[in-house]
């Protein structure tokens, strides 16, 4: 597991002239969470790491909010429209939830996001 930053710090660490790919195959697993929220090109790096076989994972609820795009010029040309909010209009890639176990559900009734979809139950947990 590691943030974005680290996979930065990662790639900083390779010896010079040394890219990316001589630790294909290292990860078999790439998960970024809350990639609603990320500008495309912070994702791009740890996305990076990803060889063949990999398998490539976007968490996020891509209705939130968006990246942070402070400059005018970059929401007109895209740069206000993440990663996940793009993958997400093709039905290849997009898999909604059905069920969540976040929040326990009792007393108040519904899970998360049951307000905005109706498509998301909560579990309930065994121990």
């Amino acid at each position: 597991a590691a943030t974005k930053s680290w996979a930065s710090k990662l790639n900083d660490d390779l010896p010079y002239g040394q890219t990316i790919k001589a630790i294909e195959g290292h990860f078999t697993h790439v998960f970024v969470d809350e990639a609603s929220q990320a500008l495309e090109a912070e994702e791009l790096l740890p996305l990076s790491f990803a060889g063949a076989g990999c398998s490539i994972v976007l968490c996020g609820d891509h209705k939130q909010l968006g990246p942070i795009v402070r400059s005018s010029f970059g929401r007109e040309h895209g740069l206000g429209v993440s990663l996940l909010e793009r993958l997400m209009l093709r039905p290849l890639y997009a898999q909604q939830v059905e069920e969540q176990s976040r929040s326990g559900g009792g007393g108040g009734g519904e899970g998360l996001g049951s307000g905005r979809t109706g498509r998301m139950a909560c579990r309930t947990m065994t121990k």
